[in-house]
């Protein structure tokens, strides 16, 4: 196993044991009897054995944030703290370029989101490309990936790649807050996997999780745990106040450049005086690249600029930070982890089924630059792009911090 810190690539740490044991958590089983997804199991054979499924008349054990009981949409495929901060902290170095920029805050005028004219009652939930694969039909949302059963696959799996190289689910001082009882925000939740593991390691505290497609799990859930079909960009529907933590995550590819302060200004009035926002972000700019890794990211980059999206808002993550505080100097930290594309071990594989899978789903974005292409064909150009990759020893960073908020 391999930890890859924000230094030179060629330095890099052995760990004899994963940094955290397999998620697997045990619940008293109320609703019936439920088989684990067998796309579910396979994105995770690839951090561990997954070993035989033990079960009692009393209990199940089942991986933490299998959307083990779906909506009945997505089934039938239809759709209708303690411990400051003393001084601001942003750390981190990389080969050849610095990556930590980012403009001051905005003003704080204009709290109207520039989406609520927009929304639409009439239009159906889903729709489907034509290699069959789901997509959400939100007007406003400019968020160009899946929501069907591989996308949920991808995201769990991306959930544990990214407690792994961040060492943990959370990096803001409010283990004593959890432990004796908050109120947890998750925007943009997805299946729900943090959300649903976080309630389980803290069950004095209740996790609240958002998302505009609702892929989380509707009946098998920790008591201490809801989820709310919610598009942010129409506002939060919580009162002032109302959160200790709130956490969100690899939204990069979902919000524009307009979108991005409405957010954060959301974020900011639901959370308390007193209380943390952490940000993840990845910054998409493969480092280290050749011509074909470049190729395919610029063309994503393009395509998402011209609907004024931002891929490498990470390295500006700092700034958007400290849209959440009226004094964010002396609690704001910042830093990133570099992680190898298909090579260095377990991490770079991974790296590369995570390319695969999110570039696949959205085949039709690269035809202007290589031309209608067969799957088959497509999936074989990727593989020979993540070849090179490994050749070039070609790396991404994620970007990761924290703020405590102030109000004036």
């Amino acid at each position: 196993y391999y930890v890859y810190p924000p230094i030179a690539q060629t330095s890099m740490t052995r760990l004899d044991t994963p940094v955290h044991p397999m998620p697997f958590v045990e619940y008293p089983m109320r609703f019936g009897r439920y088989q684990l997804g067998e796309s579910h199991r396979e994105s995770l054979r690839r951090f561990h054995s997954f070993g035989a499924l033990k079960r009692s008349k009393a209990t199940a054990l089942f991986v933490m944030g299998s959307c083990l009981s779906l909506p009945k949409a997505f089934q039938t495929g239809e759709g209708p703290a303690k411990g400051a901060a003393k001084q601001t902290t942003v750390r981190g170095s990389e080969p050849k370029e610095t990556t930590l920029t980012g403009k001051a805050s905005p003003s704080d005028k204009d709290t109207t989101s520039p989406n609520l004219s927009n929304k639409s009652t009439s239009r159906p939930k889903f729709v489907y490309n034509e290699h069959s694969r789901r997509f959400h039909n939100e007007e406003n949302a400019v968020y160009p990936l899946s929501n069907d059963e591989d996308e949920i696959s991808r995201l769990q799996e991306i959930h544990y790649f990214t407690r792994w190289i961040l060492e943990g689910d959370f990096h803001a001082p409010v283990k004593d807050l959890l432990e004796s009882g908050a109120n947890v925000l998750d925007v943009g939740c997805g299946p729900g996997t943090w959300t649903l593991e976080m309630a389980t390691n803290f069950t004095n505290s209740h996790f609240t999780g958002i998302d505009m497609s609702a892929i989380f799990p509707e009946t098998i859930r920790p008591q201490n745990c809801t989820f709310q079909e919610c598009n942010v960009l129409n506002g939060l529907s919580f009162p002032d106040n109302h959160f200790d933590f709130v956490y969100q995550r690899y939204l990069v590819s979902g919000y524009t450049s307009e979108n991005w302060p409405y957010v954060l200004k959301e974020i900011k009035r639901v959370t308390k005086a007193g209380g943390w926002v952490e940000l993840v972000e990845v910054d998409v700019t493969s480092r280290s690249a050749g011509s074909l890794l470049t190729e395919l990211n610029n063309t994503m980059i393009d395509f998402m600029k011209a609907k004024n999206v931002d891929l490498k808002i990470g390295k500006k993550l700092p700034s958007l930070l400290e849209q959440c505080s009226d004094d964010p100097k002396s609690t704001l930290f910042a830093d990133f982890r570099s992680t190898p594309i298909n090579w260095g071990g377990r991490v770079g594989d991974i790296t590369a089924n995570q390319t695969r899978s999110a570039i696949g789903a959205v085949q039709s974005l690269f035809e202007p630059t290589y031309g209608k292409m067969t799957p088959e064909a497509f999936k074989e150009h990727i593989d020979k792009t993540l070849q090179e990759a490994t050749d070039f020893k070609a790396y991404y960073n994620t970007h990761f911090g924290y703020v405590q908020v102030n109000k004036a």
